[in-house]
């Protein structure tokens, strides 16, 4: 509202409020010369008789400005409500209008180009936004400016906006939402870049190399490799999430801002990993879930941190692939068996749960036992047969024929056969089982000599 529609009471006014008495039929009586000669106050003359009591307290009581002299000197003491009264409505009015001015004349003072203040938003059009700013026009800044702001203010929400002139187009004065956005988000930057706490923002628009993110007024630029742990294949699909990431660079005469998501991430990961290596140590057995597989065993998530699994540790049973006995998303207990909390490794095994076949190998296959088995693989220098889940011995090829001239492990075995062999040594400690097919069958050589 412009200062030229607020209306104040002028002299005039108060000079017509005045001369209310007199047009008092009962001072001018019905005389119509008293009536129309009456001046504005009324005053006694020096020699005039002055009205008695009650004419005083009907005549002048309402409207007493400034008591004329003739009834001062009439008043006597014991008549107080007489008296003059300490106001009356022109004075009041008066003092009103004074105040209001003394008011918008000091609000005034207090506000310069360049304050960042606030004020509320109280009506929009299509170009322009309209604030209260307390002051006596009042301010205006173009509607293009809300779409800094991450979330476009309703009217009847107070906001902050930068004056930037008192006496703008049509006398409203200028403002800035922009510039006080970037203010108070410079501000938040600039700690949380001292302090290394996270800064909120949306991903707004794709570019070279990244993602802009506008962090509440202001831009940061967020390298696609800094926004996961692991590589992001669609990128597109990130534009318009909010997002928390910690301030890697900061240069504010450049306007210069890089963040990183995957700072704050390592670090949330690097937290948990701590609680859990806390709650953790060898020979524990845990549950996890396989997180990934790969060719020389598992990774296994023990809830904030992972361990490795090797594939020596699976079973007790030779396996060519981890996949022959896991998946991924299989939940397993497994046990501790190395943690190095310097580091952060853990190592695992899962055919420690179970009892160890080598354990009683002595007493169930002896020297010179006869056993079956299954051909499991055939190599250049014999062949191995499992006799037992997680339990194999081999057959060198010189115990495969009593033949002078061997031939290759093929031509006397293949995968798959079922055969039976004789026990020839056992090694406990080197997990070692020496089997043989020749001496299944008498030494020919032993007998043709003793023949």
């Amino acid at each position: 509202m412009s200062v030229d529609n607020v209306k104040y009471s002028s002299g005039p006014e108060r000079q017509q409020c005045s001369s209310v008495p007199a047009q008092n039929n009962d001072l001018t009586g019905s005389d119509p010369e008293i009536h129309s000669e009456s001046p504005t106050r009324l005053e006694s003359s020096p020699g005039a008789e002055a009205p008695d009591d009650s004419q005083r307290a009907t005549e002048h009581e309402p409207i007493r400005e400034e008591p004329s002299t003739a009834t001062s000197e009439a008043a006597t003491p014991s008549e107080p409500e007489a008296a003059p009264e300490a106001s009356s409505p022109p004075l009041a009015t008066e003092t009103f209008d004074e105040s209001l001015l003394d008011a918008m004349e000091e609000k005034a003072a207090t506000i310069r180009v360049g304050e960042t203040i606030r004020g509320k938003l109280i009506a929009l059009t299509e170009e322009w936004a309209l604030v209260d700013i307390g002051y006596k026009t009042e301010g205006t800044f173009p509607r293009e400016e809300l779409q800094a702001s991450p979330e476009e203010p309703a009217i009847g929400s107070e906001i902050y906006v930068t004056v930037k002139e008192l006496e703008g187009p049509n006398d409203y004065v200028r403002l800035s939402y922009k510039d006080a956005l970037q203010k108070q988000a410079w501000h938040r930057v600039q700690a949380a870049y001292a302090e290394g706490t996270p800064v909120k923002g949306r991903i707004s628009q794709r570019v070279k190399g990244g993602f802009k993110v506008n962090l509440g007024g202001i831009e940061a630029f967020l390298p696609a490799s800094q926004l996961n742990l692991f590589q992001v294949r669609n990128l597109d699909a990130w534009v318009g999430k909010e997002i928390e990431a910690k301030v890697l660079k900061l240069n504010r005469r450049q306007l210069n801002i890089v963040i990183s998501r995957r700072a704050l991430l390592e670090e949330e990961q690097a937290r948990r990993r701590a609680e859990a290596l806390a709650q953790l140590d060898e020979a524990y057995i845990v549950q996890g879930r396989i997180k990934s597989l790969t060719d020389y065993g598992a990774f296994v998530d023990l809830g904030g941190i992972d361990g490795l699994l090797h594939i020596t540790d699976m079973s007790w049973k030779h396996i060519q692939h981890p996949k022959e006995m896991f998946k991924v998303g299989d939940i397993i207990q497994v046990k501790i068996l190395k943690l190095d909390r310097e580091k952060g490794r853990i190592n695992l095994g899962y055919k420690q749960l179970f009892p160890d076949p080598w354990d009683t190998i002595p007493e169930r296959y002896p020297v010179g036992s006869r056993v079956k088995g299954k051909v499991t693989r055939v190599v250049n220098y014999g062949a191995f047969v499992e006799l037992e889940e997680g339990v194999q011995g081999l057959i060198h090829v010189s115990e495969m024929s009593w033949d002078k001239r061997l031939k290759h492990p093929s031509k006397y075995v293949k995968v798959g056969d079922d055969v039976l062999v004789e026990v020839v040594a056992i090694d406990p400690v080197e997990r070692r089982l020496s089997l043989s097919l020749r001496r299944l069958e008498p030494d020919p050589w032993t007998l043709f000599a003793e023949t």
